[in-house]
């Protein structure tokens, strides 16, 4: 409604009132109070029986209550517009905030320089970069301020949630930082304060009103609720209602923006209102149950005998509701709502407070107390919240509010994904996309991080655990024997179409855990380190004791699956980091799990090892014959299934989202915490390569085999899933042999670093490229960008210009190939193949290893995964024999192949004083005792045209095979 309009009704519309209300009542002689009880009454029960013919009735009658309880026989000769209208215009000029929306495509710009969340977060985190959006400026506020000299990013709306202009609010940027035009809210508060003591009988009327709108509000919708629970209602009438309701509302949300229209300071009436308990019974009363947990943590009652409740504020009555807010009155409360939290700091920490408490009542519907609904939109003031959630006076008071329910949007989405996912193709859902950025928002704040470890550690680790626990069960794939085919993804869809909204969930975990670690070594407090070290370590074993056992029901029961989530193992490797401070290796990893897991025997510590492996073993990729699958039969199927299936895996080797390199960090720290050097009795993947190579008699097993003797070599030869995990905070977890650059270990990053840039630019292949072709091609490889600019220099030379850069003359015919395992195998042997032929005259020989290959250049773990295969004699052994087995096909004999080449690497390294000690000098020397070196060369000869048939990678490999054979040999 334009404000001409409204000044229409209040002049002559509101006359024609004046006249009518007092013929009406002089007639029947009662008092204003008694007046305004009746309409208000009446009004209530009439918009319940809504009729959309008697609209404009309802509107005059709700009118006709304003004015009655803004009457004042003193004020007679001023009508109400005049009354409520805030005179002295050129006093809010250029106050208040911005919030203009920014549309779906549309541009803002986020200053680093004049926000105190990311100033103050910054300097706790002591230089590491995250990658988190602080504030929204639109494009206009942006250009007027300048900003000049200052760190800003632009960004565009994705289209997912709504966002708004933050000029002017000053928890969210520095007031110095306003545009000239919102100035903020401090002169506004001023002058409301003023007007009300100027002002008090006509703006106590006005919340009279409002409250009282509210309360018959809200009867009105207990009332229905509990008609609906008693069945009284047919579905027609609750329908009907269910309009009147909305109308309702609808009609008080109007009525309030028309008062903040002719006076904008008013906003700050309305704020207070609805944090305050309604004065007179009403029906809604919470109760907290024993079991504290979803969907029973909170109860919702409807009393037939009413009771005053200072418990529950109006707010709180409205979020109750919620269930029967249609999407246009939740669009308009939301604008209200977000209007209010701009203006008033206060409110913003109440509404993100009532919002934790009730998300269960917002995000479902209780049919009763023990059947629920569960709906996938959110109401849109959630963008508030996400808006506000980092601010550290917000967070303060959820602390002290909420206590351990701060973590109740954490456990509902656990709650949410046991009971609702699953079941069939979804629509977006604002619970898998956008909660996720109400929970773990503060995981991202050191200081807030710090308070939650220090109040309610327990809990933290709990709630992280419950969600972990439910991504592991409910975003999988079950299975029966099943091999991928057209069937098996089909029947599949909707699991792949809605883990792709996991994704958001499960990535937020995992950084979430990686926020919690990183702030305790940022924090450096010895007491808090180790009290959370202690309850982290004890939740985690028996975490994943329990997956296992309910695993082993499973499968006791024929329901076989494969879990997409990898989150569950997320902190074993910063588990491990944090209690040795250095690289990890066989001696440290057994150190931590032996000091850390309390084992009372040995038998209790080789049970959780087998849980270990058990519950990793369910990971897809660890099947990864069952992942890549997906790839052979994609033609045959839908456009967009080929479309999701791709991006599904792209995803999982994505270094953004960590999954790949969790899961080969995990796996070997998993083999090499193992006391038992046995390795053909552990369930892993070297004992999985022995085992599918004894019955290669079939193309599954043949598919399982290829991937398997793959994941061996990236956890042997890969070095990006350390440095992925550890990204910018090498230094931080591993100081002393991070900092110094004379250390053995800054030597291998350096090389390592080096070798990627160099492997990134001929996979490439580009003619030129600049410094950002450079970043934008390593990004597939590696996360930390700093890295890549901190070793270039070393492997690359400029044009004189500057604008281009390109590979020094030593390293044209590199190619270290060894870093870019995590990509599809078939894609590195074309870059094998590529580079072969494009050094047709080279001695150098191409292989998965890469160029240069030696054990010195490994992290110290991998080197003693190498020593724990490759020192098993019976393992060793077995290989030997396989190899020698005529009637094995070549996919096989490639595998052993590639094995064999790994093996003599090692052997052929032995006088390597500085990766060997005299111990395990002598046991290569026992290695190399069992082997049969001759009949290996000739078997090698009688292999090396077949194999030269394959792939170059493979000819390079029997090459160096036979040469490293006769060195040995020799020796």
């Amino acid at each position: 409604m334009n404000k001409d309009k409204k000044l229409l009704l209040y002049t002559i519309s509101g006359a024609a009132i004046i006249a009518s209300a007092y013929i009406y009542f002089k007639r029947r002689k009662m008092t204003t109070e008694q007046k305004y009880s009746q309409i208000f009454s009446q009004l209530s029960q009439e918009i319940l029986s809504f009729k959309q013919l008697r609209q404009s009735n309802y509107q005059l009658k709700y009118d006709k209550l304003l004015y009655l309880a803004t009457f004042d026989e003193n004020n007679s000769q001023l009508t109400l517009e005049e009354q409520i209208s805030f005179s002295d215009i050129d006093a809010l000029l250029n106050q208040g905030a911005c919030s203009k929306e920014i549309n779906p495509g549309g541009c803002y710009y986020e200053c680093f320089d004049c926000s105190p969340a990311k100033q103050e977060n910054d300097q706790a985190l002591n230089g590491i970069e995250i990658d988190v959006i602080n504030q929204i400026i639109c494009e206009e506020c942006f250009k007027a301020q300048g900003h000049e000299n200052h760190r800003i990013k632009r960004h565009e709306e994705p289209n997912i949630v709504k966002a708004y202009c933050q000029c002017g609010v000053k928890d969210l940027i520095d007031r110095k930082c306003f545009c000239n035009k919102h100035q903020g809210f401090d002169k506004i508060k001023q002058l409301y304060e003023d007007q009300v003591f100027k002002q008090p009988k006509l703006w106590k009327g006005v919340e009279m009103f409002l409250v009282d709108s509210f309360y018959y509000y809200i009867e009105n919708v207990s009332t229905l609720m509990q008609q609906k629970l008693n069945k009284k209602l047919d579905e027609n009438t609750y329908n009907q209602k269910i309009q009147g309701i909305n109308y309702f509302i609808q009609l008080i949300i109007n009525k309030i923006n028309e008062i903040l229209e002719l006076n904008p300071l008013s906003i700050y009436l309305i704020s207070k209102l609805l944090s305050k308990p309604f004065d007179k019974p009403i029906s809604f009363q919470i109760k907290r149950s024993s079991e504290g947990k979803y969907p029973q943590k909170y109860i919702r009652l409807i009393l037939k005998q009413k009771e005053i409740n200072q418990d529950l504020t109006i707010l709180d009555c409205l979020l109750l509701s919620y269930e029967v807010i249609s999407d246009s009155t939740s669009e308009l409360l939301s604008k209200l709502l977000h209007s209010l939290a701009t203006a008033d700091e206060k409110f913003s920490s109440i509404l993100c407070e009532k919002f934790f408490r009730m998300i269960g009542f917002i995000a479902s519907i209780q049919k009763s107390q023990d059947v629920w609904i569960y709906k996938s939109q959110l109401p849109t003031f959630i963008h508030v919240i996400m808006e506000k959630i980092f601010i550290q006076s917000v967070f303060d008071h959820l602390l002290n509010t909420l206590g351990a329910d701060i973590f109740n949007p954490i456990e509902y989405i656990a709650f949410y994904i046991e009971n609702q996912f699953n079941q069939s193709k979804l629509e977006l859902n604002h619970i898998f996309i956008l909660l996720p950025n109400v929970c773990f928002d503060m995981f991202r704040q050191v200081k807030q991080i710090k308070s939650l470890m220090q109040r309610y550690p327990k809990e933290l680790v709990m709630a992280i655990n419950n969600l972990n626990h439910a991504l592991f069960f409910n975003n999988a794939m079950g299975f029966k024997d099943q091999f991928i085919d057209n069937q098996f993804i089909q029947s599949h869809y909707n699991t792949i179409y809605n883990s792709f909204q996991l994704i958001n969930i499960e990535t937020q975990l995992i950084d979430a855990q990686v926020f919690i670690f990183q702030a305790i070594k940022l924090i450096n407090d010895e007491e808090l380190t180790k009290n959370m070290m202690a309850i982290t370590c004890k939740n985690f074993k028996e975490h994943i004791q329990k997956i296992s056992d309910l695993t082993e029901k499973k499968e006791n029961r024929n329901e076989n699956f494969y879990t997409l989530s990898i989150a569950s193992f997320t902190i074993l490797p910063y588990l491990v980091a944090t209690s040795e401070k250095k690289i990890f290796t066989k001696a440290s990893i057994q150190n931590f799990f032996n000091n850390n897991f309390n084992f009372k025997c040995e038998e209790e510590k080789i049970k959780f090892m087998q849980c270990l492996r058990k519950v990793l073993s369910k990971f897809i990729f660890f099947n990864s014959g069952q992942l890549r699958g997906f790839l052979p039969f994609l033609s045959d199927l839908s456009a967009e299934i080929q479309e999701m299936v791709q991006q599904f895996i792209q995803y999982m080797n994505n270094p953004g989202y960590r999954i790949y390199d969790i899961y080969i960090l995990v796996s070997s720290i998993i083999l090499l915490a193992d006391n038992n050097s046995n390795i053909t009795t552990l369930n892993t993947q070297p004992q999985k390569l022995i085992s599918l190579l004894q019955q290669v008699d079939s193309q599954e097993n043949l598919f399982y085999l290829y991937y398997c003797y793959v994941q061996i070599q990236q956890m042997l030869l890969d070095s990006t899933p350390l440095f992925n995990l550890f990204s910018q905070k090498l230094q931080l977890f591993f100081p002393e042999e991070c900092t110094s650059e004379d250390t053995q270990i800054k030597k291998v990053i350096k090389k390592n670093i080096e070798e990627i840039i160099v492997s990134c630019i001929k996979k490439s292949d580009f003619q030129k490229m600049n410094f950002n072709d450079l970043k934008e091609i390593c990004s597939v490889y590696i996360i930390d960008q700093n890295m890549i600019k901190q070793y270039s220099n070393e492997v690359l030379d400029q044009e004189e210009s500057k604008e281009f850069i390109f590979l020094q003359k030593q390293y044209d015919q590199k190619l270290y190939t060894r870093h870019l395992l995590r990509a599809n195998i078939e894609d590195i042997s074309q870059v094998i193949k590529n580079q072969a032929l494009k050094n047709k005259q080279s001695n150098e020989k191409y292989t998965f290893a890469g160029s240069d290959f030696s054990l010195e250049n490994l992290f110290p773990y991998q080197q003693d995964i190498f020593k724990k295969i490759f020192f098993e004699e019976e393992y060793i052994r077995q290989i030997i024999n396989l190899y020698f087995n005529t009637n094995i096909n070549i996919c096989a004999k490639k595998s052993i192949h590639f094995f064999l080449f790994l093996l003599l690497k090692l052997l052929t390294q032995k006088d390597q004083s500085r990766i060997f000690n005299l111990q395990e000098r002598i046991q290569i020397e026992k290695i190399i005792k069992i082997l049969p070196l001759s009949k290996l060369q000739e078997q090698v000869i009688a292999n090396k045209q077949l194999l030269q048939q394959q792939l170059n990678n493979e000819k390079f490999m029997t090459d160096e095979i036979f040469e490293m054979l006769k060195q040995l040999n020799q020796d």
